[in-house]
């Protein structure tokens, strides 16, 4: 992980799309959405991504609590 934050939503991105991103990172991490996209501008600036090139599978959280932090996607 990067930020050691918990990640708010779950997606899958194109294989590659995770190629480009800049060593170490892989497919095989666990990137927040925020810093998928922060590392991939530092990998490719200016790389186009679309809808077709993610998918949004869940927004996640703790049963616990409602803090879910991260970022609010509306579709």
């Amino acid at each position: 992980m990067k930020c050691l934050r918990a990640p708010a939503i779950g997606y899958r991105v194109k294989d590659e799309l995770w190629a480009k991103l800049p060593h170490p990172w892989s497919k095989h991490s666990v990137l927040c959405i925020e810093c998928f996209f922060s590392e991939l501008e530092r990998g490719v600036p200016y790389q186009r991504v679309t809808l077709n090139d993610i998918e949004f599978l869940a927004i996640l959280g703790d049963v616990d609590n409602d803090v879910f932090g991260g970022t609010l996607i509306e579709v």
